[in-house]
């Protein structure tokens, strides 16, 4: 297994092309419902707040904000919840993800996390999977050098704002065979896959599992994490010791 740990951080505050994503796609009927997959949305949500507190106050920079379309959505599904659009491979705006703001309302009804749910609409059923691209991926138009892969939205929005480049999550401390497969396909055959999880157990087995499947196919470090600690922690100057080569 090829794999390389560099020294642990935060205690300190054949070649492949890119593959799009498939078109939204039909699998086996739920009932007498034909069911379709990631279809792109026919609307974007409007009004967002991107001045909120909870995006300004984590230190993420207008221009970080505008860049990724956030904002707080004070109405509908996702009320009282930061707004993260979804885009597929190829682009297409295929869902939102709301963030909690305020944690200590987090509960098993109210996770801090909610994404698209299944809906019927002129008889067909709708479901979206995450499982099935990834988050930041569809803006890597071809394959890379380097390319820095970790668990959630908000590691993605501190090291492209930190200026490193590459950066693409799973979308949660797990990796499906279809990401895994991105991964690949967006990385050089001699580059380099960088996987930075967060500093818990959930962490540590999702950087094994990203070994087990990617590391057959393309070098991988696994830059490991302080205990408690999470890829947001890390300064600029952190990242670009942590990534000289």
């Amino acid at each position: 297994m090829q794999k390389r740990f560099c020294p642990e951080l935060g205690d300190s505050s054949s070649e492949t092309k890119s593959t799009p994503a498939k078109k939204p796609e039909k699998t086996e009927p739920k009932g007498n419902l034909p069911v379709i997959v990631n279809a792109p949305l026919d609307f974007e949500l409007k009004g967002l707040d991107a001045a909120h507190p909870y995006l300004l106050g984590r230190g993420f920079t207008p221009e970080t904000i505008e860049h990724f379309g956030l904002g707080f959505c004070s109405r509908g599904y996702l009320k009282d919840r930061a707004a993260i659009p979804l885009h597929d491979m190829s682009s297409a705006l295929v869902g939102y993800a709301g963030r909690v703001v305020d944690d200590s309302l987090i509960t098993e009804d109210n996770p801090r996390y909610r994404f698209p749910g299944e809906r019927e609409r002129n008889g067909k059923l709708f479901e979206f999977r995450k499982t099935l691209f990834l988050y930041n991926g569809y803006r890597i138009k071809a394959p890379v050098d380097d390319l820095i892969v970790v668990e959630g939205f908000t590691g993605v929005w501190w090291l492209v704002q930190s200026e490193v480049p590459y950066v693409v999550a799973t979308m949660g401390s797990d990796c499906s065979e279809r990401q895994a497969e991105l991964i690949v396909s967006l990385v050089k055959p001699n580059g380099r896959v960088w996987v930075v999880p967060d500093g818990d157990k959930a962490g540590e087995r999702y950087a094994q599992m990203l070994l087990s499947m990617v590391s057959p196919h393309r070098f991988v470090r696994w830059v490991k994490m302080a205990v408690g600690k999470q890829p947001t922690d890390l300064s600029a100057e952190q990242l670009k010791i942590c990534f000289k080569t």
